[in-house]
């Protein structure tokens, strides 16, 4: 019973007949002995797979198959062909320059004088010697077996291997996908199951679908869905009907994996509980050990989830807490109500224009909002003065820089807003306050504050000025690089103004 039905009933562009066969080489220079062994072996399977049988009638003819073929399973090798030690020879140049590892090999030989069993099993690395004195339909059928079931044996670690480097290599890049949205983080995570299902996979899939459901506060929501689910309409159907059936949510109280044939639930967990679960349907059925590898990653991926959730609640907090000493800052200063969204907006584009990342860019922009909460110290007789303040009244208002940085310091993850909030009237050329420090001694989000915060006070009224023209505003802008502001950061804005961008914000239009 498939978990989806497709309505058209259309099939996955993977559907067609499952060709795999074990690959095994045949090497000898009787063509007789060639013949008989093909015969022996026509009806051989293993796990369900036939042969895939070449033959080769010396080691020239060997050493191209074996390039041509680097999956062969089983190789059966004459040692006397045109020479004595030909065969020999072969099994040297297949593992020491081919270095191949992964394919069994057996020795068969008619003249155990030349080649003695012993000798050759202690000097060559070889799976079994088989003299063709008893080269029997029995003996052929036990030895084919066990080569290939050591040969299966080693492409499973092989690929386990392969399966946990690539959990390693693949865990930081959820990571980055899941800070975006949840949603691509789902959708990574999908893509690569898919890609383990079919790393893993000697054969070709007849079928394969995959469907991912988070479960939140006992709501499940289908995530995506891959193969055979791709035509599944996530937002249209109900997927509590689709896992009833299955018994899903008994499956996510006992937290278990739960293996049925070709269909299996792997549950992602997160502190006892199931957020997330797995659905995977396949013709030919996964193996534990591939099963094995996927669990390992979703186990990863929940950490990784857990991760992105934990850091998108600081985040949130983060941003609460900014919000609320903006909003505290404002009731102080009314004239700078949208004062500090400008700022933050002015912020952001200038980091974005000097090569700063989207990330960082943003988190200074809110920064930004707190450069002037340390006005909240200032009397309200000298912050809302109409006219001039006197020099001490001034040496007073220039405190606000050293009290929002004593305010900011003691709060985790303000590290840039306390240092906007210190340096943001400071100066390129030393002359600014609290410290005088000169050009680069100021960190880069506070020279960018320290331009934008003059250009929006020229240009907006305050209760101690009228407003500047824009035109006006940008000159002064430009009278001053070099001394009052960095030479980069004023070119940054002038680029940023030509292009219309500081204009739509002026406008209220903020960032596009």
């Amino acid at each position: 019973m498939r978990l989806v039905s497709d309505q058209n009933n259309k099939k996955h562009p993977t559907d067609n007949q499952n060709d795999f066969r074990w690959k095994v080489l045949l090497v000898d220079d009787d063509p007789d002995i060639i013949a008989v062994t093909k015969l022996s072996l026509r009806s051989f399977q293993y796990e369900g797979y036939k042969l895939d049988i070449m033959a080769a009638n010396n080691a020239s003819q060997a050493r191209y198959l074996v390039e041509q073929n680097p999956d062969l399973a089983v190789m059966i090798i004459d040692v006397v062909m045109e020479t004595d030690t030909a065969g020999l020879d072969l099994v040297e140049y297949i593992r020491n320059e081919l270095n191949n590892r992964m394919s069994r090999i057996i020795i068969s030989t008619g003249q155990p004088g030349l080649a003695p069993e012993r000798f050759i099993i202690d000097n060559y690395d070889i799976d079994n010697y088989l003299p063709k004195t008893n080269l029997t339909s029995q003996n052929l059928y036990s030895q084919l077996r066990l080569a290939l079931k050591g040969y299966n044996d080693l492409y499973r670690l092989e690929t386990y291997s392969k399966g946990l480097k690539r959990v390693l290599y693949q865990t930081p890049k959820l990571y980055h996908e899941g800070r975006q949205s949840e949603s691509k983080f789902f959708h990574s995570l999908l893509k690569q199951l898919k890609i383990f299902c079919e790393m893993n996979s000697h054969s070709r899939f007849l079928s394969l679908g995959l469907l991912i459901a988070s479960i939140d506060d006992k709501r499940v929501k289908i995530q995506c869905a891959e193969g055979d689910f791709a035509y599944f309409q996530i937002d249209k159907d109900d997927p509590l009907d689709l896992f009833k059936a299955h018994e899903i949510m008994r499956l996510g109280d006992q937290k278990t994996t739960e293996h049925k044939a070709h269909k299996n639930f792997l549950p992602m967990v997160i502190k006892e509980d199931v957020v997330a679960l797995v659905y995977i349907e396949s013709e030919p059925g996964l193996s534990k050990s591939d099963l094995a590898i996927m669990e390992v990653f979703l186990s990863q991926g929940a950490s990784v989830l857990e991760n992105i959730r934990l850091y998108k609640q600081l985040d949130d907090d983060y941003q609460k807490a900014i919000n609320t000493m903006a909003d505290i800052a404002e009731f102080k200063d009314t004239d700078t109500a949208e004062h500090i969204n400008r700022m933050s907006h002015y912020t952001e584009i200038i980091a974005l224009e000097m090569g700063l990342s989207k990330t960082t860019a943003h988190a200074w922009g809110q920064a930004s909002r707190l450069h002037d909460v340390g006005k909240m110290g200032i009397p309200d007789n000298i912050l809302q003065k109409p006219g001039k303040l006197s020099d001490k009244e001034f040496d007073i208002m220039r405190t606000h820089t050293v009290i929002g940085a004593s305010i900011l310091g003691k709060i985790s993850r303000m590290e840039v807003a306390r240092d906007i909030a210190l340096n943001h009237h400071e100066h390129w050329d030393g002359s600014g306050y609290p410290k005088g420090k000169l050009g680069e001694e100021s960190p880069l989000s506070s020279r960018i504050v320290a331009l934008v915060d003059v250009f929006d006070a020229l240009i907006n009224k305050r209760c101690y000025k009228d407003p500047w023209p824009v035109e006006e505003a940008v000159e002064y802008l430009k009278l001053n690089k070099g001394k009052h502001f960095d030479p980069t950061v004023t070119e940054a804005f002038m680029r940023l103004y030509k292009r219309g961008a500081i204009t739509q914000i002026i406008e209220g239009h903020g960032i596009h």
